[in-house]
């Protein structure tokens, strides 16, 4: 309760002056014979930032987009994946991806599933793992079976680019 207030055995509110009369012209809109002072209100001159640009540059330095890059999405769509972020637009696609009906010149998800497992499959051969070990990290972790050939021709790509 601040100053002004002052509250009776009735429940109501009372607004007093500082020299505890009761104020008579209302409050808010309501008042009677005062008028709204000028140049009050409205948006402050700060407050005048419009452009997005910003937050899209440093979607770009996401690795993950850098990966969508990698991977040969096309720029359109890492433009989009830069404006929306990388969760919405994997969200987008996952929809998009399932909805035949959607007319959308882009990849399957499943596209983009295999190149982040054999992605995986290069980084735990890099870190020494086996080829039967990276196996059996696949089907534990991704549900998938992937064959000791396939694991073997892609370790070997990623050993002829070093």
């Amino acid at each position: 309760m601040s100053d002004d207030e002052k509250r009776s055995t009735d429940k109501e509110v009372h607004l007093v002056n500082s020299n505890n009369k009761p104020c008579t012209q209302g409050v808010g809109g309501r008042h009677r014979e005062s008028q709204s002072p000028f140049e009050v209100g409205g948006y402050l001159d700060i407050c005048n930032i419009s452009d997005f640009d910003f937050t899209a540059t440093i979607r770009k330095n996401d690795p993950r987009i850098k990966q969508l890059i990698e991977m040969g999405i096309g720029k359109e769509w890492v433009r989009y994946a830069s404006i929306a972020g990388y969760e919405a637009f994997i969200a987008l696609w996952v929809v998009i991806g399932k909805d035949e009906s959607v007319r959308v010149r882009m990849p399957p998800f499943s596209k983009f599933r295999r190149f982040q497992r054999n992605q995986l499959i290069k980084q735990l051969s890099a870190e020494g793992l086996r080829t039967d070990q990276i196996k059996k990290h696949i089907k534990k972790h991704l549900c998938e079976d992937v064959s000791l050939r396939h694991i073997d021709r892609i370790c070997a790509k990623s050993k002829i680019k070093k």
